[in-house]
């Protein structure tokens, strides 16, 4: 995309005076022409793809058929500032961004599904009698793909922003106004490759077929998962605009002076049209020296940026769970301060139709912003959707898009166990039916996809074999639990059994471990001690099943450096390999309390139970801290999010011994 508009770029023959600033002619009345501009700007893209096709034989009989639809959304918005370094051709100022400030971001998502239908005769040979009679069977296959950002940005050429330039055309007269024209890239971020290449891509698909043994399926992850039509016309947008609209990729429009800054705000819109099969839209919204109101809108269910380097450089949360507590942050232009603001607004809408309008947000002071938090799900139940939050000030506007995913649910049996230590019989209190609050509050779940279902009766594993003084027992206590996973075929399986203990288990690290997950197949088992701060104990077993690594220090943690390694230094076991292993991730840094990652303020961990934002905390994947500082990741969020999927699934855990 970037050579394109270097194309169209080449075409205007721009000639630099650089280092001079000439006097301008200009009317006795204009105010002075500006050595620097700031462009606010939005830039939304949709796209749709559908493609269909059938076969017939010579007797007009349909034996096979495949139809498919693919679409794809897009959001970004950033801001350009502009110096002037010279004119051009025609003696008018001439202004380019300015090096090194890159603010922006992007948010895209998508996906599609693609089914084909054969029919197919069989003949079968029957020994001692020859061929039998052809019968027809059928298969089926579907494939359904996801679209998404990639986890890790590209590097940007320094000179490259979604305004590439910036022409202010002075009057010749006192009754013409000030015009502009910049060249607009909303693309900019892309280096060398198409959007294509760029967005990554995932997908499953399951077929089913019949031969004359029976029915039979095979289902999967879709490898090297392609991306179809929708992007390839989302990408071609903008250049179809240049290359048939009368002004190319360059926005026009007249200056007005106010508040001592000219000012101007538009949109442009185009459309393109792919035959019968695809449509694709793109609307740039910008403002130029925008006044004061809201920079940044930022949902958040416990995080609200992934990463974090300065205020204008971020990667904000774009995962979001559908029926989860959601609340929205909205962020002010530094001219302006939270105190000062009595009239912001919140508008929520999903699939296009407005859902509420939230007022009096808490005040942030910290981070210049305003907290909107619904009272109850009574006024947005955060259904599935396409959802738009519009933040206003007075006549100031702020948009933002996400999608929110629904979730699987996810069957978790808890099991009291009367338990053996060493020949003392030791049962737990009732507190253990409460055990799934940690991660209700911290999984990428709503509430209603965690089935926590308590078994009716106390299991007795106090048995001589299931001794906790002994490793044996750990083991026995592994089968006791896995006697009570159900038949595929006689009942829903669980995805977890967590067994609840009274006391530490005494055979490991010194009678201090108070959870312990132990591989079984597909359906591990955990145990887990009802002391100290059990909810996340429980929340911190079942993200192994998941790989997620634990993230503490002293050689007997397992790391997965993959998906959630630990601070830099530390020390432990692989996850799969059980070799020793010491994290070389010098990026993650140790928290201020007990053992594991720090999760910054800066990515605004909020608790929704309490409304509030956190401070520096400690990933739940670590230990020795207070139950009030442990708190989710970004990387472990994402990983769940994504193993947790409506079409998702536990990974396959190893037999590996886990704390």
């Amino acid at each position: 995309m970037k050579i394109k508009s270097r194309l169209f770029l080449s075409l205007i023959l721009v000639v630099l005076m650089l280092g001079l600033n000439l006097p301008l002619p200009a009317a006795a009345s204009t105010p002075p022409i500006p050595d620097e501009v700031e462009v606010t700007w939005e830039v939304i893209i949709t796209s749709n793809y559908a493609w269909s096709s059938e076969t017939t034989d010579d007797e007009g009989k349909i034996i096979n058929r495949y139809n498919g639809n693919d679409s794809f959304n897009m959001q970004s918005t950033g801001t350009t500032k502009l110096q002037r370094v010279g004119v051009n051709e025609d003696g008018h100022p001439y202004l380019s961004p300015q090096p090194g400030r890159k603010d922006y971001n992007v948010n895209g998502y998508g996906g599609g599904t693609e089914k084909f239908w054969e029919t197919y005769t069989i003949t079968p040979w029957v020994p001692g009698k020859g061929w039998g009679n052809p019968k027809d069977f059928e298969q089926t296959k579907v494939e359904d793909w996801q679209y998404h950002m990639p986890e890790t940005g590209h590097e940007i050429d320094p000179e490259d922003d979604a305004v590439s330039w910036f022409v202010i055309i002075d009057p010749e007269s006192d009754k013409e106004p000030v015009r502009y024209q910049m060249l607009f890239e909303p693309f900019f971020f892309i280096q060398h490759d198409t959007l294509s290449d760029y967005i990554d891509a995932s997908g499953q698909y399951q077929t089913k077929w019949q031969n004359f043994e029976g029915s039979h399926s095979e289902s999967g992850e879709l490898m090297d998962a392609p991306c179809r039509g929708s992007l390839h016309i989302a990408g071609n947008v903008w250049f179809h605009r240049q290359l048939n609209h009368p002004s190319g990729g360059v926005i026009e429009g007249e200056l007005e002076f106010s508040d001592n800054k000219f000012r101007d705000k538009g949109s442009v819109q185009h459309t393109s049209i792919d035959g019968d099969h695809g449509r694709a839209e793109i609307t740039v919204k910008y403002e130029i020296n925008r006044e004061p109101s809201v920079k940044a809108i930022q949902p958040n269910q416990v995080l609200g940026r992934y990463q974090y380097q300065d205020d204008e450089h971020y990667q904000p949360a774009t995962d979001f769970v559908a029926g989860k507590d959601t609340v929205i942050q909205a962020f002010l232009s530094d001219e302006i301060k939270i105190d000062q603001v009595n009239n912001l607004e919140l508008d929520i809408y999903c699939n296009d139709n407005l859902v509420t309008t939230l007022k009096n947000p808490k005040k942030d002071r910290d981070n210049n912003a305003g907290i909107f938090i619904p009272g109850d799900q009574s006024k947005c139940d955060w259904g599935a959707g396409v959802y738009k939050f519009v933040a206003r000030i007075g006549y100031s506007e702020k948009t933002l898009y996400a999608l929110f995913e629904e979730q699987r649910d996810i069957r978790i049996l808890a099991v009291p166990l009367k338990a053996n230590y060493g020949g003392k019989i030791v049962e737990p209190g009732g507190n253990w039916i409460d055990g799934d609050s940690m991660l209700r509050k911290l999984y990428p779940l709503a509430d209603h996809n965690v089935k926590w279902i308590p078994h009716p009766v106390m299991v007795d594993a106090s048995q001589p074999s299931a001794n906790l003084m002994d490793y044996n027992g750990l083991i026995a206590i592994r089968w006791i639990l896995q006697c009570l996973q159900p038949d595929k075929f006689v009942e829903t399986p669980y995805d977890a059994i967590i067994g609840f203990v009274a006391d530490p288990i005494p055979i490991i690290k010194n009678n201090k471990v108070v959870g312990y997950t132990l591989g079984q197949g597909k359906k591990p088992i955990a145990t887990v001690a009802l002391v100290d701060d059990y909810p996340t104990t429980v929340a911190h077993e079942i993200a192994h099943f998941y790989d997620v690594g634990d993230e503490y220090d002293g050689g007997i943690g397992r790391f997965n450096m993959l998906v959630n390694p630990p601070p830099f230094g530390f020390q432990g076991e692989d996850l799969f390999t059980f070799e020793p292993v010491t994290s070389d991730a010098d990026y993650v840094k140790p928290a201020p309390v007990g053992s594991g990652s720090l999760i910054s303020k800066n990515l605004h961990p909020f608790d929704p139970r309490k409304n509030k934002l956190l401070p520096d905390s400690i990933s739940f994947m670590g230990t020795d801290a207070p139950e009030s500082k442990y708190w989710i990741s970004p990387a472990i969020w994402r990983h769940l999010y994504h193993s947790l999927g409506s079409l998702g699934g536990a990974a396959n855990a190893k037999t590996a011994n886990l704390t």
